[in-house]
C-alpha cells in the first residue's frame, strides 16, 4: 500500500462538503518516510551485530586455537601469534580481490596499524607471571638449558605443591603456575561509518589499547581463556608493542627476564629448606621482602578434592613434610633424577 502511494504521482481528488476538490498529493511520500527510516535503522543495525557476533566468534575460536598451540610449545609468543592468524582466515572469506584469505586478512591488519599507530590486534599473557618465575622456575630443565630462560617445571605438580605450597611473591602454587591465562582485544571496524563515530564519543580518557582503538571509531572486542599448560612454561622475551607481550611489559614494571634467570633456584624437586626456589633474595620492583609467616594457601586455591591425602596438609616452604611421611614409588622413572626415593 505505501509502495503504491509512493510511486503514484497524484492522488485522485475527492469533492469537499462544499463542493470544492482537494488535492492529497505528497501525503504517500510522507507516510513512507516516517515509516521506512526506523525500519531502515534497524536492518542496518541488525546487519550491524550479526557482523560483530561473527567476528567475536571468529576471534574467540582463534584464540582458543592459538592457546592450544601455545600449552604444547612452552608459551611461546611466536608460537600464540602465528597460531592465532591462521585461525583467523575464515573470517576473510571470500578473499574478493586478494589472493587469498591471508592477504585480505594481512591487508586489513596492515590498514588497522596505519590508522591507530598500534598493533592490529593484542594477547596479553596474564599468567604465568614474572613473579611465578621467580617462585618456581628450574635451572635443571632442558628447555631451561637450551634457551638460557626461566622455565617453570611442568611435570609432578602435586608433589611439587607439597614441597614448596605456596609462592611468596606470586601468591599462587605450582597449579596457578602452569595455567596458561591470555587475553585478547581485538579490533572490530564497523561496516556503517555512523557506528564509528559514537564509537568515539564513547572511548574514554585512559591510555589503554582498548581505549586508543575507540579513539579511531573502532570497537575493541575482548576475551580471556585459561588453558593447563603440557610443557614447561618460558619466561620468553617480548617487546613492548607488539601483538603478544607479558602483562609485566603493559605495566613497565618488573625485571628482566635475564635477571629472573640469575636468581638462586634449586635443583631438584626436594630441595632443602635453605635452597628452596621460593627463598629468593631478589624482590620485585616496588614491593618488599615477604613475611615467610604470612604464606598461606587462599580458600580459593586449594588442591582439589580428588588429591587430598587423608587429614595431612600440604607443607609451607618453611615448614616441609618429613620424607618418611611422603610414599614415592621406587620405580618411578624419576627417581635419582627429580625424586628423591627410598
Amino acid at each position: 500500500m505505501l509502495t503504491l502511494f509512493f510511486f503514484s504521482s497524484t492522488i485522485k481528488s475527492h469533492p469537499s462538503r462544499h463542493g470544492r476538490t482537494r488535492q492529497n498529493k505528497g501525503f504517500g511520500s510522507v507516510e513512507f518516510l516516517l515509516i521506512a527510516t526506523p525500519l531502515l535503522m534497524l536492518g542496518m543495525g541488525s546487519l550491524e551485530a550479526s557482523y560483530w557476533y561473527i567476528t567475536r566468534q571468529a576471534s574467540s575460536l582463534a584464540l582458543l586455537e592459538a592457546a592450544r598451540a601455545a600449552a604444547t610449545n612452552h608459551a611461546n609468543p611466536d608460537t600464540i601469534e602465528q597460531a592465532f592468524e591462521k585461525a583467523l582466515h575464515p573470517l576473510f572469506v571470500p578473499a574478493g580481490n586478494y589472493p587469498d584469505p591471508a592477504a585480505r586478512m594481512q591487508a586489513y591488519f596492515n590498514r588497522l596499524k596505519k590508522k591507530t599507530g598500534q598493533a592490529p590486534w593484542r594477547i596479553v599473557i596474564q599468567s604465568p607471571s614474572q613473579a611465578d618465575f621467580i617462585d618456581f622456575q628450574r635451572k635443571d630443565l632442558l628447555i631451561a638449558q637450551q634457551t638460557g630462560l626461566p622455565a617453570i617445571d611442568n611435570n609432578y605438580q602435586y608433589e611439587q605443591y607439597l614441597r614448596t605450597g605456596t609462592g611468596n611473591y606470586s601468591g599462587n602454587h605450582i597449579f596457578q603456575a602452569n595455567t596458561l591465562q591470555i587475553e585478547l582485544t581485538y579490533p572490530y571496524q564497523a561496516l556503517i561509518p555512523g557506528i564509528s563515530q559514537l564509537f568515539k564519543l564513547l572511548a574514554g580518557k585512559q591510555q589503554n589499547y582498548g581505549n586508543q582503538l575507540m579513539r579511531q571509531g573502532i570497537l575493541p572486542i575482548k576475551q580471556t581463556l585459561s588453558i593447563s599448560m603440557q610443557s614447561h612454561p618460558v619466561l620468553w622475551p617480548a617487546e613492548a608493542g607488539g601483538k603478544v607481550l607479558y602483562s609485566h611489559t603493559l605495566s613497565g614494571s618488573g625485571i628482566g627476564s635475564q635477571q629472573v634467570g640469575n636468581l638462586p633456584a634449586c635443583t631438584g624437586l626436594w630441595c632443602s629448606p635453605g635452597t628452596s626456589q621460593n627463598t629468593s633474595a631478589a624482590t620485585l620492583p616496588g614491593t618488599t621482602s615477604p613475611n615467610p609467616s604470612q604464606a598461606s594457601v587462599p580458600p580459593s586455591q586449594q588442591v582439589p578434592a580428588s588429591k587430598e591425602t587423608g587429614n595431612k596438609k600440604p607443607a609451607t616452604p618453611e615448614e616441609p613434610l618429613p620424607e618418611e611421611e611422603i610414599s614415592v614409588d621406587g620405580q618411578d622413572p624419576a627417581c635419582d633424577i627429580n625424586l628423591c626415593c627410598t
